[in-house]
């Protein structure tokens, strides 16, 4: 349990840093300046994800079982730095005849930022494949902070998106100096052939999947750009910040471990993986939900601390379809899809994100000349909705996962209660008015799953504070605790 609370801090720590970010970035660079660095984002998005992110997933995957980890760690590096130089050579055609001459610093800041970040999350999929948490932690937050600091000064001196996207490049780099991981090193470039027989059978067909799902991830801004110009572009992407952010902070926190602890039960005791599996799940929902029901209730007053006026208006009326896609999105990234890697069947994953994206694409066309950022939120949700139906609906061909019923029922009995008492409180507006609304919304959910007792968590709560017994209700047979 405390390896999981230090893995969520240390996401949830930089998210926020993150949301002060975007707070200054939207009053200090122009919309059509923020809407630039949103396309810059989602450049960078595409490559870390898209092109390099089935290495990291590969290293999760088989770090635990590997017989010369030099050789894995070597191979997977070699791997990182051939597609290094694959995406340098693409992008100096694009410039040069591919008529992206006018975007050329823009481009080159993103994939020197995108370079960066893969190096740096290379080395925290090690420190989470070998659950370092205090690592993890150290490295996370440092890049938060040095992040903060750099982004925000290039904004300021210079307002442009291209130096500010460097700065974050920058910061990247600073940070993962931090933690020295010499197996990681260029100077530790090995190549073994079985090694990469087995990453290119686990990583290419998801890496066919997670390159299909950063395109649907990117295609609303890059629909937007196209249809409705750069300012949409901004406005989109401040509500995303302002209302996914949080909710897919929190998920990676979760996700990530939760991925990690699966393979190690299946790899030391199969019989366990499903009462893991299922814990995940409700651990999962319980924190993503009703950070997401939350995000929906305060969007007022999260909009007016966190981004310019010119956004307002747009986080309001985006947060409940963003809110929700995010949530689908975690769902589907960190509990359904597992079921596929685990099974090794990666290539089904591409299939199904294939049907997100074209449905997607056709929503976008046909609702952003109607309704602008709001056509580009509905057709999000609605992609992600049908491809996760889909996709849940297969994976008890290939991996059933077991579905707790029982306690999602509390998780979500006990997120309807707390949306109700914070909606009460939503007109209020101010930093203090922020601080007692979440913190009401955090009593009243906590006290609800305690007195639900959801995962068991009261005799988690005993075990770990004896003298809590002599007041704790009977509730049957003790569980085995929770993480």
């Amino acid at each position: 349990m405390q390896g999981r609370v230090i893995f969520l801090l240390a996401r949830l720590i930089p998210s926020v840093l993150a949301l002060v970010v975007a707070a200054l970035l939207t009053r200090l660079l122009k919309p059509e300046e923020y809407g630039l660095y949103a396309l810059g984002l989602s450049i960078i998005f595409f490559l870390t994800i898209g092109v390099f992110e089935w290495l990291g997933l590969s290293l999760m995957r088989m770090a635990a079982g590997a017989h010369r980890p030099d050789l894995l760690y070597g191979t997977i590096m070699t791997c990182f730095v051939a597609l290094l130089v694959v995406c340098v050579i693409v992008a100096g055609l694009a410039l040069m005849v591919g008529g992206a001459g006018n975007y050329a610093s823009l481009v080159l800041a993103s994939l020197f930022a995108s370079s960066v970040t893969v190096w740096f999350e290379l080395r925290q999929r090690l420190q989470m494949a070998e659950l370092r948490a205090v690592e993890y932690f150290r490295m996370s937050v440092g890049r938060g902070l040095v992040t903060t600091l750099l982004v925000s000064a290039a904004a300021f001196a210079w307002r442009s998106a291209s130096l500010t996207l460097f700065a974050l490049a920058v910061s990247n780099f600073l940070a993962g100096l931090l933690v020295p991981e010499r197996q990681l090193g260029f100077n530790r470039l090995r190549f073994d052939r079985k090694i990469f027989a087995s990453v290119l059978r686990f990583g290419v067909p998801l890496s066919v999947s997670v390159g299909l799902a950063t395109v649907l991830m990117s295609v609303d801004k890059w629909l937007l750009q196209a249809l409705s110009g750069p300012k949409a572009v901004g406005m989109f992407t401040a509500a995303a910040l302002v209302t996914q952010m949080p909710i897919q902070a929190l998920a990676s926190g979760i996700g990530p471990l939760a991925y990690s602890l699966a393979v190690r039960t299946l790899e030391l005791n199969s019989k366990a993986t499903k009462s893991q599996l299922a814990q995940n799940f409700i651990i999962l929902i319980g924190i993503v939900l009703p950070s997401a029901v939350g995000v929906v209730a305060l969007s007022d007053n999260l909009a007016g601390l966190i981004v310019a006026p010119f956004y307002w208006k747009s986080v309001v009326s985006l947060a409940p379809w963003l809110a929700a896609a995010a949530v689908v999105a975690t769902i589907r990234a960190f509990y359904i899809d597992t079921a596929f890697q685990l099974a090794n069947r990666t290539l089904l994953l591409a299939l199904f994100t294939l049907l997100a994206l074209v449905v997607n694409v056709a929503l976008n066309i046909w609702l952003i000349p109607s309704f602008g950022v709001l056509g580009a939120a509905i057709a999000s949700f609605f992609a992600l909705l049908s491809s996760s139906i889909v996709a849940a609906i297969f994976s008890r061909l290939v991996f059933p996962l077991p579905l707790p019923i029982i306690d999602t029922a509390k998780v979500l009995a006990s997120t309807g209660v707390m949306f109700l008492v914070v909606r009460q409180l939503a007109l209020w507006s101010g930093p203090w008015a922020l601080l007692l609304q979440v913190t009401v919304g955090c009593g009243v959910y906590t006290s609800l799953v305690i007195m639900l007792n959801v995962l068991n968590v009261r005799g988690w709560i005993i075990q770990r504070f004896p003298l809590l017994r002599r007041w704790a209700p009977p509730y049957g047979q003790p569980q085995p605790p929770v993480g």
